[in-house]
């Protein structure tokens, strides 16, 4: 368990910084080139979109265990012992689907988009590294759900 947290918060701490890092170099290079030349880059949007939602799966695993999600805390902390479990159950239930069957199509996906070469529709980047990297980010994210639930079960005996 420690190894997921640890895997989750150096995805969190550096994966994300480099995918910021790589949205704005290619942003700031396209607006240049635009002011410069009045041609952008080709696939930018492609390119900056597969970042963005690499950046988004890589916040998931950390954002979890370090119970730091969006969750409807003006409220929360006014609910009683029962709801407050029953919100706990339908998020964590809600999140393990989310994760889970988004997972699941990545990673079930990858021998089409690997056999067929999909890829960008305006420059050739192949999606199927992105899918198998979003399905180990939510192999990831549902392994430490699956632990925060079963540790919640423990505490509450």
């Amino acid at each position: 368990m420690q190894f997921l947290l640890t895997l989750g918060r150096l995805l969190f701490r550096y994966g994300t910084g480099v995918a910021l890092f790589a949205m704005t170099a290619l942003t700031s290079a396209d607006v240049l080139l635009r002011w410069s030349t009045g041609k952008g880059m080709l696939g930018i949007i492609d390119a900056t979109g597969l970042l963005l939602l690499l950046f988004f799966f890589m916040t998931i695993p950390h954002s979890w265990s370090a119970n730091a999600h969006v969750r409807m805390d003006l409220i929360y902390d006014r609910l009683g012992r029962t709801p407050r479990l029953l919100v706990d159950l339908v998020g964590t239930l809600g999140a393990g689907l989310f994760v889970g069957l988004i997972g699941f199509r990545s990673l079930a996906e990858l021998p089409q988009m690997f056999a067929a070469k999909v890829s960008s529709q305006t420059i050739a980047i192949p999606h199927w590294p992105v899918a198998a990297a979003i399905g180990f980010l939510c192999i990831l994210s549902f392994a430490g759900i699956a632990a925060d639930l079963v540790r919640s079960f423990e505490e509450r005996r």
